[in-house]
């Protein structure tokens, strides 16, 4: 890994998609792909009053599913499909994925855990042989499963569905506990750092029926605890971020991965051995330019448009658009017709993600015209209601994407 100047990144916008005519997915697939409703009376009520703080855990039981799969080939079978390298059997850590079509198109983003460390019968079989855990949305963990089994052949290895485990969103300072003095730690010592973005802590897998009780049994130093609205305040937490997850917003089978950030999220190993889909995105990587990106974005109405040189959205849970903004909506230009500036994904109050044209959105640069005004222009999602106060929206680069380090980057 090395560090690179704002400068340097800038030319990693770059994608083959510029240089093909085919289209993104459709606001129906879109809307149909989304894991939540768009914004509602309803849901505004419920919405976290402010931005989560740094210390919660978040108890993801709902959106996440887990996929256990262990035998003699697993290892190299999963290097054959995934974007990442895996890491070793013998491995505490493990890391962030994806999975794409031979055309390059993402269809899953994952995590991928190690488990044979563990030796908890339910997740080896009694084996030693390479045991994971594939962490995937939960809408999407049926599909991964079919996925799995039709690239299979041969391969010798079981996998399926597993309950009685939750993924949860804990800081940095979570500790299992002295896995050296603790069997009971050291078997439920599975996940890894969240590398997508600064702030997102770690990754942690625990028995669903874990309590205060077991948690010291264990030798835990911290306790996670969960609350009703986990769910919406990590969603919250990772659209301030800017950081995208299938269905939602990496659409399956539509989104390509530097579009996505995986690159900038470490979901990429640009130096490992050929994968599905990896000629498309090695080609991406050194070819064209990336003219799109997800990006965290504010809404607003009327006057009350963020300033200038703001460097991200400020949550507000009280803003309430006149009419629900429809998933995989239209970004246009305020008084203006010109291209499709970008597609809109949801909201929690007035803070989202959207899939951003670069270069019409923001200051970003790729040489080809006149480039964003940040005094003078101004965007809208467009809706079907016809006459109204327009829903207006502003796209922030995350300070991520600009600076530090790309996972599996060389000098």
């Amino acid at each position: 890994m090395s560090c690179r100047s704002a400068l340097s990144r800038r030319f990693d916008y770059i994608c083959r998609s510029c240089l093909q005519k085919r289209s993104l997915s459709t606001a129906r697939s879109l809307a149909e792909a989304a894991n939540t409703p768009a914004h509602s009376e309803t849901q505004r009520l419920v919405l976290p009053p402010s931005p989560p703080a740094e210390n919660r855990t978040f108890r993801l039981s709902e959106s996440r599913k887990l996929i256990a799969i262990q035998g003699i080939d697993t290892v190299k079978f999963l290097n054959g499909i995934t974007t990442n390298t895996l890491p070793d059997a013998k491995s505490v850590e493990g890391l962030y994925s994806g999975f794409l079509t031979a055309q390059g198109r993402v269809l899953y983003d994952v995590f991928i855990y190690p488990t044979n460390h563990t030796r908890n019968p339910a997740l080896i079989n009694g084996s030693d042989d390479p045991s994971f855990l594939i962490d995937v949305g939960a809408a999407l963990a049926p599909e991964l499963l079919r996925h799995l089994r039709r690239y299979k052949l041969r391969s010798k290895f079981t996998m399926s569905l597993i309950d009685g485990f939750d993924v949860w969103s804990v800081p940095n300072s979570f500790r299992v506990g002295d896995t050296t003095t603790s069997s009971t730690a050291a078997s439920l010592r599975i996940g890894c750092v969240d590398p997508r973005a600064p702030g997102m802590g770690r990754r942690v897998v625990l028995p669903s029926t874990i309590d205060e009780a077991t948690a010291r049994a264990a030798a835990f130093e911290d306790v996670p605890t969960a609350a009703a609205d986990d769910e919406l305040a990590y969603r919250l937490k990772r659209y301030l971020l800017g950081v995208p997850e299938a269905p939602g917003e990496i659409i399956s089978g539509s989104a390509l991965p530097q579009e996505s950030n995986m690159d900038y999220m470490s979901g990429i190993n640009f130096h490992k051995g050929c994968y599905l889909g990896q000629e498309l995105t090695i080609r991406t990587r050194h070819t064209g330019v990336v003219r799109k990106r997800i990006l965290p974005v504010q809404l607003y109405m009327g006057s009350a448009r963020p300033a200038v040189g703001s460097s991200a959205p400020v949550y507000d849970p009280s803003f309430a658009p006149p009419v629900p903004l429809p998933t995989g909506g239209n970004i246009s230009r305020v008084n203006k017709k010109a291209r499709s500036a970008g597609k809109f994904f949801g909201s929690v109050g007035n803070v989202g993600l959207a899939l951003c044209r670069l270069e019409i959105m923001t200051s970003i640069s790729l040489g080809e015209g006149p480039g964003y005004d940040p005094e003078v222009d101004e965007f809208k999602v467009d809706t079907d209601a016809g006459e109204g106060e327009e829903v207006k929206i502003k796209a922030f680069v995350p300070e991520w994407h600009t600076t530090g380090t790309i996972t599996n980057e060389v000098a």
